[in-house]
């Protein structure tokens, strides 16, 4: 191999992976700024396969199986789920003085504990944030820390469902 073949290969290479892995590590940590679920990230990486393939068959490509666009969309898929299942619960929400207040119930601990679930697994999050709100939790209660249950949702940026299930049910900030 002469040295122009290297120089192309690496070119190539690099060009490849820059234009298919762009687009979704802008998706998850410029735009979206935490894991996605698992559907949209299927969704998303399927989409940008699709338009990779578009762009180099356009561009001449002579490949018939276009194996590296197939795990490009395979590493986008894990760069927009990274995260998803082993996210850390931040260390504000385990620990909630519930002493400080008279209000603040078992019923809040639970619910407390629900919205954390939603960070790392939404749809476990979304089913036991119903189940306990219809248990009659206190939903406005303040922490030791005068945080609602609301006010720690919205601060650790947990999915826009739980906020919505939290507001449905009367909550304040």
């Amino acid at each position: 191999m002469d040295e122009t073949n290297i120089v192309a290969i690496i070119l190539s290479f690099v060009i490849t992976w820059s234009i298919g892995l762009l687009p979704p590590v802008l998706i998850r940590y410029l735009f979206v700024k935490r894991p996605l679920m698992k559907w949209p990230a299927i969704g998303i990486a399927i989409c940008f396969w699709f338009i990779n393939i578009s762009i180099f068959i356009a561009l001449g490509s002579q490949s018939k199986s276009h194996f590296a666009l197939f795990l490009i969309a395979y590493v986008s898929y894990w760069i927009l789920r990274y995260g998803s299942e082993t996210q850390a619960v931040p260390e504000a929400i385990i620990n909630v003085n519930t002493d400080a207040s008279a209000n603040w119930d078992e019923g809040n601990d639970k619910l407390v504990e629900a919205v954390k679930l939603s960070i790392s697994k939404p749809k476990d999050g979304v089913d036991s944030v119903k189940r306990i709100l219809e248990d009659g939790a206190n939903i406005n209660a303040k922490n030791g820390e005068g945080f609602t249950v609301l006010g720690l949702a919205r601060y650790y940026e947990c999915p826009s469902v739980i906020t919505a299930l939290l507001l449905s049910a009367g909550a304040e900030s």
